[in-house]
């Protein structure tokens, strides 16, 4: 699955690496959740699986170690504190005239509700 995944998101990386201008701040905030709520089973790979989208962000996506947030394990209020804080420093680069991109990416448990994160 994770081949397939990197198959995917490759060619969406690697097609807007010419367009960046200097001026552009790329973030990613990477999220994998083995353990989701109570009813659902434990996964295996969510978590390696967020860490090596997060690998491929940093050396092929142009997202800067300064620029990228890895979750492993989290529950919903870090998730959210670490969103509040991405979306405060792309307001301000904004603010101060740079371009700004976001990428969310989450694997683990989920539902039409929400995200299963460690119970939360």
């Amino acid at each position: 699955m994770t081949h397939a995944l990197l198959t995917l998101l490759l060619p969406l990386l690697t097609s807007a690496l010419p367009q960046a201008a200097a001026a552009e701040r790329r973030y990613a905030v990477v999220v994998g959740a083995n353990t989701g709520d109570r009813d659902d089973a434990p996964l295996r790979y969510a978590e390696s699986d967020a860490q090596r989208v997060a690998e491929l962000l940093n050396r092929l996506g142009g997202v800067g170690a300064g620029y990228l947030a890895v979750l492993t394990g989290a529950r919903a209020e870090e998730v959210r504190a670490v969103l509040t804080e991405v979306s405060a420093r792309m307001a301000r680069d904004q603010a101060a005239g740079d371009r700004t991109l976001l990428f969310v990416y989450y694997s683990g448990h989920a539902d039409s509700a929400g995200l299963h994160l460690d119970g939360t």
